[in-house]
């Protein structure tokens, strides 16, 4: 299949072949007949893109400080990295799709193959979106105004929002494509609406269907006039404008007690003392309506009642196919243009600097609309397997994969061969990125490749211990990124496999702190060591959203997910392990979040005692990581993996930030190359993995006793 992409250093275009996606279970997969390109935030977009560094971060102040803080605790090489790897991230473009639905997930029972059917899709040949983003076109509705309905809902909720009453007077600044929408809508809902705009062409056209639309330098006298000095009922602004001159436009022509509705993308530094003297109300719309960045609405399928939320995005995409199919709207005169698909590349971005084109209808030709195969060549280099060798398959492509390990990969001469993901986007940028052979949404294929003899899986946790058993399974070794398993039923599976073959492959888990040469230098420094040591280990963990999928009960949580690292760093220093763990934690009030921010004792076999303090309710300007150890009169501790500070024996400054993976991987494929035992064995793998659901454990009895 292909899909439009957007390179946001440079704003350049191109259309992109990626492999099918997987239909996941709240999912529909959908051949695109038509798209919709949106001039006002599509072209927001292109020039955000071809703007300068400069010019980008004076755009995103927020991004700015969150990289300046990023640099003060990490140091400028991650950071530098870390902002690189985002803008080397293409975006799909556009959000307005038409097309026949081909395949429905296991959770989706009001949508059936073949269906017409519209959605938030992206400009792509075939779109794989949730449920609750696609709504089924009536017979009758023709499929070149239908594919209007998702930009149109977005002028519906601005009207949603404003709550007008018949015979209202509204203003609507801003007559492209979505004011013009908004004309319409108002009218409908028995408003008298007064269109502005500084474009001549928009206003004409908004007076050639009968509405009242003048040039803004005419407003104040116009509003005054149609309301005897009284002053618009609400003013919509719908204008996509880097300009304060909505605002201040608004303000002026709303009445007393009047209200602001925010549509469209403008500056909105509000004129106090006007404001305050109308005491106005001012209201953003969120897009399409109520669930958009709700990731259990638009991810996990989960509707809101309709008893308590009457107009959902998906509602709001049906009441405009109702209006389309009762022909109480018509969106005919807002097709300026018709572009092939296989022009895009080129036509897209002159399509958006002509300000005469309101609404231009992508056409996906027949010859397009096929079955794609789920597998995608990149390079044409040899894949033969090069005998005693890593090659590799990597299933995942997210930030870890792209940003950290794959760079380190490639240096260190790993043959790249196939490289899978879910939805086939992320894995083909990535895949092109590092130069593998082929892509694909079905990582068996990694599995059955036989020039592929290692496996890395980067995925959400949930998905490890199933992967690593076919990946042990089909003969091939395995570095999987922290956790092994989330629950003690994964682990058995794991070892069940591990146990039964003959000769198992080589399996590896991410723990690279361990690796770390300001690891390996304190290790050298406990060495001579006359009795047990205590290891105190502060985490900064920093907050993560409630609703990130890190905090899914399947996934295990924060802990089990990231404070394994520093279970393993214990075993590792004390050459023990824990035989004891006590935890207490603060209670978020979410019943699923209850390993964010926690304190856990540990004491160890050989008599030593540590404590991991994982917290997530610091700032960030605080070093991440230290972790400090007490033995034989001394103390050294690791500030933040940059140095190690000493008290009565020597410290040590290193060059730059080291937490390990550069040497994690090195010893990982030293070992495959030459016939070596695995880096970490299986036993301090199971111990850390244990401990970790002891600390649950522990959470859970404390939790209950304290009830």
């Amino acid at each position: 299949m292909k899909t439009l992409l957007q390179d946001l250093k440079n704003g350049e275009t191109e259309i992109e072949t990626i492999p099918r996606p997987n239909c996941g279970p709240n999912d529909v997969l959908i051949q695109t007949h038509l798209s919709l390109i949106s001039p006002g935030t599509e072209r927001m977009i292109l020039n955000f893109g071809k703007g300068s560094y400069f010019e980008k971060a004076k755009q995103q102040p927020e991004k700015v400080k969150q990289v300046i803080e990023k640099v003060k605790t990490d140091g400028i090489l991650p950071t530098l990295n870390a902002v690189k790897a985002k803008l080397d991230t293409p975006l799909p473009l556009g959000y307005s799709n038409i097309g026949t639905v081909i395949e429905v997930g296991a959770n989706v029972t009001n949508i059936k193959e073949n269906d017409l059917v519209v959605s938030n899709g992206n400009h792509a040949s075939v779109v794989c979106v949730n449920k609750n983003l696609v709504a089924i076109v009536p017979k009758d509705v023709d499929e070149k105004q239908a594919v209007f309905t998702v930009i149109s809902s977005i002028a519906l909720q601005g009207i949603r929002v404003c709550k007008p009453s018949m015979g209202d007077t509204i203003v609507v600044i801003g007559l492209g494509l979505l004011g013009q929408i908004t004309l319409d809508l108002l009218s409908a809902n028995g408003c008298d609406p007064i269109g502005f705009d500084i474009d001549d062409s928009k206003i004409e056209l908004a007076k050639s269907r009968g509405f009242k639309a003048y040039n803004t330098s005419v407003a104040a006298n116009i509003i005054n006039g149609y309301t005897d000095n009284v002053g618009a009922d609400a003013t919509i602004i719908t204008a996509s404008t880097s300009s304060n001159q909505p605002t201040e436009l608004a303000v002026e022509l709303c009445r007393q007690k009047g209200q602001i509705v925010a549509v469209g993308a403008f500056k909105m530094d509000i004129p106090r003392e006007n404001f305050y003297k109308k005491e106005l109300s001012f209201h953003i719309s969120m897009s399409y309506g109520p669930g958009r960045y709700d990731k259990n609405y638009e991810q996990k399928g989960q509707d809101y009642p309709i008893s308590y939320v009457r107009w959902t995005e998906n509602r709001n995409f049906q009441a405009i196919l109702n209006l389309l199919d009762t022909r109480k709207l018509d969106f005919s005169y807002l097709i300026s243009k018709e572009i092939e698909f296989k022009d895009l590349e080129h036509a897209y971005a002159e399509v958006l600097n002509d300000s005469s084109v309101l609404g231009a209808v992508i056409n996906y030709p027949h010859e397009v609309r096929e079955k794609h195969s789920r597998r995608v060549v990149l390079s044409s280099k040899n894949n033969s397997k090069t005998c005693g060798k890593v090659s590799i398959g990597m299933i995942g492509a997210g930030n870890f994969a792209s940003v950290t390990l794959l760079p380190l990969l490639k240096k260190l001469k790993a043959s790249l061969i196939g490289i899978s993901s879910f939805k086939g986007l992320s894995a083909t940028i990535v895949g092109k990125k590092f130069n593998f052979s082929y892509v694909t949404t079905d990582y068996k294929e990694l599995l059955n490749d036989k020039s592929i003899n290692t496996i890395i899986i980067s995925t959400q946790h949930s998905s490890h211990s199933q992967l690593v058993c076919e990946a042990l399974e089909a003969g091939k070794h395995v570095f999987v990124e922290k956790p092994l398993a989330v629950n003690e039923s994964q682990l058995n599976n794991i070892l069940d496999c591990y146990n039964n073959l003959t000769e198992p492959p080589l399996l590896m888990v991410g723990f690279n702190r361990r690796f770390s040469p300001l690891s390996l230098y304190v290790k050298s420094l406990l060495e001579g060591r006359l009795g047990p040591i205590c290891v105190s280990i502060q985490v900064n963990a920093g907050f993560i959203p409630y609703d990130h999928w890190v905090h899914e009960s399947k996934n295990g949580g924060r802990f089990i997910g990231e404070g394994c690292h520093f279970v393993d760093l214990i075993h590792f220093f004390t050459n023990s392990y824990t035989n004891s763990v006590q935890s207490v934690g603060k209670m978020s009030g979410l019943s699923h979040i209850q390993n964010d921010t926690v304190m856990t004792q540990f004491s160890c076999a050989d008599g030593s005692i540590a404590s991991i303090h994982y917290l997530s309710n610091g700032h960030k300007s605080y070093p991440k990581e230290k972790i400090t150890i007490y033995w034989d009169n001394k103390i050294l501790e690791i500030d933040n993996w940059k140095k190690v500070k000493g008290y009565g024996v020597s410290g040590k400054n290193f060059s730059s930030q080291q937490k390990g993976h550069k040497e994690e991987l090195i010893s990982f494929i030293d070992a495959i190359e030459n016939n070596k035992c695995a880096p970490i064995d299986i036993e301090s793998l199971v111990k850390t993995t244990t401990t970790t659901f002891d600390h649950l454990n522990s959470l859970a009895l404390t939790d209950k006793t304290l009830r």
